[in-house]
């Protein structure tokens, strides 16, 4: 049977993956289907395999949770052929609303994720603290040479799968930072070279694999515990998405950007310039019409997922009932 919630929950995750500096993690933890998506995708074992050769079809597409799978992931390529289009006119035309409007999302995000944790003792304040601070510290750091050695690419195949299941880690930004998000994401993809995407693609289905099994089994033993540290790494991911920041490129500088962040030429044309290695000058806003309109999209953002959560509450009351 079609569960539509999932597919709607899919195209949500897939909308957050097509966005720099946002995590699909983050949907699928506030949206609570994270403990689930983590266990299905730890289950892609030597086990399954071998009801695969067996011909126990059956028993493998429970195993899996196939057809939970299946709706997730069918959403997320909805989101990818739909969503995505629109999100790309919003940021290249209105960058810092459509930040706002997400930054909005992230708060509401943070305040639903600390709000289901038990009771927090000293060690998950600290803990949330550290998760915090490993997005903050993100930003600062200066990406590191291009390099492709097979084995980096391996590596980073394995490190940038971590932001499609961890929250607030974005898999684009951790590529960024590793120095080889042109060489992949740019060269290889556009000349389809095999060479790069092959192990960069195998590293990527190892680390689903392997990040989703530590994480089964931490949230399993230690809940508390590794919730505030993704519920850190989604509230420190709010530096990443600021919506007050310059583009800088390594190779020509600081990009010209009009008054709604979008980035344009020496002529003040609108331009569709992705920089091969990106970094941000963050500023603080003007007091203007601009900041407010701002603003009432970040509140606009928070009231999408807390009213989300609410109605959600509800809607699950009636069905005990």
């Amino acid at each position: 049977m079609v569960d539509l919630v999932l597919i709607l929950k899919g195209i949500a995750i897939g909308t957050a993956n097509v966005i720099p500096g946002v995590s699909g993690g983050t949907i699928a933890l506030i949206t609570n289907i994270y403990e689930r998506l983590i266990n299905a995708l730890k289950n892609f074992n030597f086990t399954a395999i071998k009801l695969l050769f067996k011909g126990k079809i059956k028993e493998l597409i429970e195993y899996i949770d196939f057809y939970f799978l299946l709706q997730v992931f069918t959403g997320v390529l909805i989101a990818l052929f739909s969503v995505a289009f629109l999100l790309k006119y919003l940021f290249l035309h209105y960058p810092i609303y459509t930040w706002a409007y997400f930054f909005g999302l992230i708060i509401g995000s943070a305040w639903i994720i600390i709000k289901g944790l038990k009771s927090l003792r000293w060690w998950d304040w600290l803990l949330l603290l550290i998760g915090i601070s490993i997005p903050i510290l993100m930003v600062f750091m200066s990406p590191i040479n291009e390099n492709d050695n097979l084995f980096y690419i391996l590596l980073c195949g394995i490190i940038g799968t971590s932001g499609m299941i961890l929250p607030g880690i974005s898999g684009s930004y951790l590529l960024l930072i590793l120095g080889n998000y042109k060489l992949i994401m740019l060269d290889a993809v556009t000349t389809l070279n095999l060479k790069i995407l092959i192990p960069f693609a195998i590293g990527s289905i190892l680390g689903l694999i392997l990040i989703s099994y530590v994480l089964s089994i931490l949230l399993k033993k230690f809940y508390n515990e590794t919730l505030s540290v993704l519920a850190g790494f989604v509230i420190g991911s709010l530096a990443l998405i600021w919506p007050w920041k310059y583009s800088i490129d390594h190779t020509h500088g600081l990009i010209l950007q009009n008054k709604y962040g979008a980035l344009i030429n020496a002529n003040g044309d609108l331009i569709n310039f992705k920089p091969y290695i990106v970094q941000y000058q963050y500023y603080l806003p003007n007091i203007d019409n601009q900041f407010f309109v701002a603003l009432l999209l970040m509140l606009a953002g928070i009231i999408t997922v807390v009213g989300t959560e609410i109605i959600s509450d509800k809607v699950s009351k009636k069905r005990k009932k």
